[in-house]
């Protein structure tokens, strides 16, 4: 498990624990996953998503049981977005947090996109790991060599 992995798990933990201090109820124990869907098609776990920097992604989540069935149950409040490096890119969720898109910077680098909520009173996560790459082509530069005399 990755440090941002284990990060998430925190995280997650520690909203499972607030939900469970400020209800003064005990926290179903049901797993479910949150999916990420790029384009309607489903994101397989544990795969990097590679991104041009000058692309913009567009995400949905879907929360899904153990076995990788969708789960029709409706999020407590929005689900939160994060960026695990804010250089590389930003998130920006819409107001139900159901759907986000991802800007890249323009600088390459490695990052990691978490989505974090509650159902039925139960923390939940997912992770979207991202490699921004080198965009399009947008110019050639020349970079002068030494002067020598003739």
């Amino acid at each position: 498990m990755n440090f941002l992995a284990l990060i998430v798990v925190l995280v997650a933990i520690l909203i499972a624990y607030r939900l469970y201090r400020s209800s003064g109820q005990k926290v179903v124990s049901r797993f479910y996953q949150i999916g990420f869907l790029i384009g309607g098609k489903a994101v397989t776990k544990g795969a990097t998503m590679d991104l041009k920097a000058n692309d913009a992604l567009a995400l949905s989540i879907q929360p899904e049981d153990k076995f990788g069935n969708p789960v029709v149950q409706a999020f407590d409040a929005p689900p939160v977005w994060t960026v695990a490096d804010p250089t590389i890119g930003t998130v920006n969720a819409d107001p139900t947090g159901l759907t986000a898109s991802f800007l890249p910077s323009g600088k390459e680098g490695a990052t990691q996109l978490q989505v974090s909520g509650a159902i039925g009173g139960v923390a939940q996560a997912g992770q979207l790991p991202i490699n921004v790459i080198a965009g399009d082509v947008a110019q050639i530069v020349i970079t002068p060599g030494a002067v020598t005399p003739q």
